[in-house]
């Protein structure tokens, strides 16, 4: 597994250690700190983007697309073998003139998302193919 997913593993892990009652299902982690818990993956609209999910059996999964409003658009299984590039998308509502940005697991020139500001419906473009690697602080 790669560093990250380890992390990822090694808190939920933990966690489940402190909530015996917790062993099975998905372990959810907000920027690095274990917010909630499922029985099982539900529907990704339930949870922000960037959310990720550890089931018990160390499967990493990754909440993706979507905006905070809405919710994400789907669950995606994060590789153990290599950290995912997020690649940084950039937008300006029509709507309310909002100057906002997302960063996708997405390779296309430009993306339709929401805008966080209004919920509106824009296009976000690539910026130029600046890519982030998740890896651990």
């Amino acid at each position: 597994m790669s560093q990250f997913t380890d992390r990822l593993c090694g808190i939920a892990t933990e966690w489940r250690t402190r909530n015996q009652e917790h062993q099975s299902g998905v372990v959810l982690v907000w920027q690095g700190s274990v917010y909630g818990w499922k029985d099982c993956l539900r529907d990704a609209t339930h949870e922000r983007p960037g959310v990720y999910a550890v089931d018990e059996d160390g499967h990493v999964f990754l909440a993706e697309g979507g905006n905070d409003y809405d919710g994400a658009k789907c669950w995606v299984v994060v590789s153990p073998d290599a950290p995912a590039p997020l690649v940084f998308y950039a937008y300006r509502c029509a709507g309310c003139g909002h100057a906002g940005q997302v960063h996708l697991m997405e390779f296309t020139a430009e993306v339709t998302t929401a805008c966080s500001a209004c919920g509106s419906e824009v296009i976000a473009e690539w910026d130029g193919g600046v890519e982030m690697t998740t890896t651990p602080p």
